[in-house]
């Protein structure tokens, strides 16, 4: 990877992924002098307007973007967290990156099977690799972990 700097996005959902893509994501915002922002998205089913009130969601969201500001302070890292509220979490993930004029997306998943072949989730990895601005990195956890 060539000298970096700009914006390291983490995607967060409140998975066991997320302390490992946080770690990492750290870990090169801080060799390539980056700022990182993670961020959740609450998303919002197509029934209910886009500006609907998710009170749980967010609340849950928030605590999950809590969990990774004490994550990076403990590594002594400050990051920023954005909450975002959307149809699908993909696309926000997407426009967030390019809103952004992010350098990097660093993702955790975890491995499914389906129909007999190992995926790594079923939209939002898939549609953030294929459709983002820029590098993605997905970790994952072992099969054992997850």
């Amino acid at each position: 990877m060539a000298a970096m700097t700009g914006l390291v996005l983490v995607p967060i959902n409140g998975a066991p992924t997320d302390e490992r893509a946080l770690d990492l994501a750290i870990l090169l915002a801080r060799r390539y002098h980056s700022t990182l922002t993670a961020v959740h998205v609450v998303q919002v089913p197509q029934q209910l307007p886009i500006d609907a009130d998710m009170h749980e969601a967010v609340l849950r969201g928030e605590r999950v973007l809590a969990q990774a500001e004490r994550c990076a302070a403990q590594f002594g890292y400050d990051i920023e967290v954005e909450l975002l509220q959307a149809r699908a979490a993909g696309s926000a993930i997407v426009d967030e990156a390019i809103g952004r004029a992010a350098r990097l997306i660093v993702m955790g998943t975890s491995i499914h099977r389906r129909a007999g072949e190992f995926t790594p989730g079923r939209t939002t990895v898939p549609y953030v690799i294929k459709n983002a601005p820029c590098e993605v990195i997905v970790c994952r956890c072992p099969l054992t972990k997850c």
